[in-house]
Parts: C-alpha cells; structure tokens; sequence
C-alpha cells in the first residue's frame, strides 16, 4: 500500500520544489526524489485532510484571471531572455495554487527533459483548457511564443473582465434583497408579535392585514430552519445541475426564454466566440481546428449547433459564415462581417471588431439592467415594509378613536 508524502526540494541550479510524491514508504520517496538530482530539505507524509483539500476544485481551480496572469507573465520572463525552464520554475514558486503547482513542477520536469512546452501542457489538460495547450502549441511551432502568450493574455483578460461586469451588475441586488429580507425578517417575527401583546392587553382587536403578517410571522420563526434547509438543498441542486450538459442546456434555455436577458447573453455568448475564434485564427491554428476548440472553450448551446454546421459547411469547401446567416439566434451582423471576412482573407480583423462591438454592447446593456434591477427591488421592498407599516399605523388609529 502506497502513501502519498508531501516534500520540499531544489534542483541542480538552486530553484525550490515544492511538490508531492507517492511511495510504499518514505526512505523510497527520497530515493525516487536523489534519483532525479533533487536534494530534500524537507518531506512528511500527507494527512488526509490534505490530500483531500488539494483536490477540491473549489480551492484548486484556475480561473480566467490565472490564465490571464499566467501567460502574461510567462510572456515577460520569455522576453526578458529567461529560459523556458526557469520561468516555469518561477510561475510555480509564485502561485500558492497547489493543483496549479504541482501541474507546473510536472511540465517543467517534462521540458527538462527535451519535451516541446505545448506537448508537456498536453499532458495536464486536467488543469489548462485546450485552447491555452493549443496557443501555446501553435506559438512555440511559429518561433513566436512570446507574442502568443501575449495574445493568450488579452483574451483571457476579455473574457475575464465580462464574467466580472455580469458579477458586478448582480452583487448589489443580491445585497440588497439579502439585507432587506433580513430586516423584514426581524420585523416580522420580533418587533410585531411584541406590539400584538400590548394590543391583546388594551383590548384592542387586530386589522386583518395585521393579523395575517403577524401569523405568517409566527409560521417562518417557527419554520426558519425548515426553510434554511430546504433553500441549501436547491441551491445544492442549482449548482450540481450546472455541473452537468443537460443541467446548463435548460439553464440556457431559461436565459433565452427571459425577457432582457436574452439579449445580455446573446451579446455576451456572441462576444466569446468572436475573441476566441479570432485570437486562435490570429495565433495560426487553421480555422476548421479553430471552430472545434471554440466549440469545447464555450460550451454555449447557443453557437454550438451552429459552429457544428460551419464545421460541416467548411469541410465541404462552403463558407462558414452560411449557418449562421440562417441562425436565429446569430446577429446579422455576425454573419455578415464574418462573410466579408472570409472573402477578403481578414477573417481575424472582422472578429475582433465583432469581439469589440459585442464587449462594448455587452457592457452597456449590463448596465441598463443594473439601473433597471435597483428602482424595482427598492420600489418591491417599499411595498412589503409599507404593509408592514400599515399593519402597525391601523392598530394605532383604533387606538386613537377610542381614547
């Protein structure tokens, strides 16, 4: 039986290693880790706590925002005349993602060796999306890595700051629906039920829309821990679901269904898939290899029955852009200036416009939701603490007729 042993080494050149190692016990770790020229400072074997948090994704996951900062990085160090093997070594002694760090000790190893840097990414596409892995490929094939890590970055950024901008325009409703259901709660079932004792004791008999809020009131403090679990368990259901295809296909068709929001996630679905494709055109990856990493990178029900007909469309030597001219849910404009693209060979000119119109679009009608979504979340809370009121200022004008 074998057991996992967490290790501090450095190598031939000084660089520290911080990574795990699985042995039948701890003097053949080190004998694995002096075989390959490492000397230990430091090993202990893993408890399973560890092993177990190193491999949630939930603390383990590499965003848009890594991979932004990742190629970015790796870019610089490359231009800086710092060997390929080094500036990995430096990504993984600064990043404090484990799953990350061990991903990067791995390939650095594999490059080591003589492997190509994109087909030592190849081997962790557990961790890299295919489209970094195949940038990377294609940038390292052309001499011009560099410029491609460059190019990885900005579309990483791009992508990146729209998932922000739709975080943005969500978190100060959330805010505001969180804190305002926390003091109707409070109102509701502390503050009322007290003024209904004084009431009972003046003799004064409760207006009906009193009586209702104070019961319902009652009922949710009695029931608040009933209600707690049962919102756990369908936000856990929520979030398994949009874990799964068919989980994410009817969440999609929620969206397209939902007035408004239709036309964000059109926007935003047609902005992806215009950087992405134009950031693989630009990096040299031919166009049919393009639209199937497009196609795996999104993961959108929206683009994806298209692109499988665009796929079908250029194989049989027809322009891409037909389906989507037929598409409903593809923009004319998309289209259009993809045709016009393909006809005069600046395929990735028009996508970036289309990247960049879509991006701006996207952004301008995020914020028309947000100024939207705030009048009417204050306008709902005002009813609700209005009746609340009411159901206060009643009580208090029979208790003024009477004296």
């Amino acid at each position: 039986m074998t057991s996992i042993y967490i290790y501090k080494a450095r190598d031939i050149n000084g660089n520290k290693i911080e990574n795990t190692i699985e042995s039948k016990d701890e003097n053949s770790a080190i004998l694995t880790l002096r075989n390959k020229n490492l000397f230990i400072t430091d090993i202990k074997k893993a408890n399973k706590l560890n092993i177990y948090l190193n491999n949630i994704d939930l603390f383990n996951r590499i965003t848009s925002r890594d991979l932004m900062i990742i190629s970015r990085q790796l870019s610089t160090m490359i231009k800086a005349g710092i060997t390929i093997v080094d500036s990995l070594d430096v990504l993984a002694q600064q990043n404090v993602n484990n799953k990350f760090k061990k991903s990067i000790s791995s390939i650095t190893e594999r490059v080591r060796t003589g492997e190509g840097l994109g087909e030592s990414f190849e081997h962790r596409q557990d961790v890299f999306p295919s489209l970094f892995v195949n940038m990377i490929t294609a940038g390292e094939e052309s001499g011009a890595l560099d410029d491609i890590l460059d190019k990885i970055s900005i579309h990483y950024q791009k992508d990146y700051d729209t998932k922000e901008k739709v975080k943005n325009v969500m978190t100060y409703p959330i805010i505001l629906l969180v804190v305002s259901l926390a003091v109707i709660y409070i109102l509701i079932t502390q503050i009322l039920p007290e003024f209904s004792h004084i009431l009972d004791d003046a003799g004064i008999t409760l207006p009906l829309i009193t009586e209702i809020i104070i019961r319902t009131g009652i009922l949710i403090d009695e029931q608040v821990i009933t209600f707690l679990i049962l919102l756990m368990i369908f936000l856990g259901a929520v979030y398994l679901s949009l874990k799964t295809k068919l989980g994410i296909r009817f969440f999609e068709l929620f969206l397209l269904v939902t007035p408004f929001i239709k036309d964000i996630y059109i926007k935003v679905s047609m902005a992806r898939f215009s950087r992405t494709l134009a950031t693989l055109v630009g990096s040299g990856i031919p166009l049919l290899e393009s639209l199937k990493l497009v196609k795996k990178t999104l993961n959108n029900g929206v683009v994806e029955s298209v692109i499988d007909s665009s796929i079908l469309n250029l194989k049989k030597g027809q322009p891409m852009s037909e389906p989507m001219a037929q598409s409903d849910l593809f923009p004319p404009l998309v289209s259009k200036m993809i045709a016009v693209g393909e006809e005069t060979g600046q395929l990735e000119e028009m996508l970036i416009e289309l990247a960049t119109f879509y991006e701006k679009e996207s952004k301008f009608t995020l914020e028309r939701l947000s100024s939207l979504i705030e009048p009417f979340m204050i306008l709902f809370m005002t009813i609700i603490v209005g009746l609340i009121v009411l159901s206060v200022v009643l009580p208090m004008v029979e208790i003024w007729q009477i004296f």
